[in-house]
């Protein structure tokens, strides 16, 4: 399997990451309730509350899974103070 590339972040970067990926895991146990609550009221393929509860919920483990790979393939990296030109300046 290919490795993904590395993203280059700062320390504040990875903070907001680690935050935003913190939040998602804490949002998606309600999404998940809506969606087995919305499961019960019948019909799938007509039931645009389900749609809507399992559209929210795919968003959510998407964007967890992407968060969870960056932080992985990432490499944290402090801005030196010098005059040459650096990610982050």
């Amino acid at each position: 399997m290919k490795k993904p590339p590395a993203h280059i972040i700062s320390p504040q970067g990875q903070a907001k990451l680690i935050k935003e990926l913190a939040d998602l895991r804490v949002q998606r146990v309600p999404a998940v309730a809506d969606l087995n609550q919305q499961r019960l009221m019948g019909d799938l393929k007509e039931n645009s509350g389900y749609q809507a509860a399992r559209a929210r919920l795919t968003d959510i483990d998407s964007r967890i899974v992407r968060i969870e790979l960056t932080l992985r393939n990432c490499i944290v990296t402090e801005k030196i103070d010098n005059d040459l030109v650096q990610v982050g300046s």
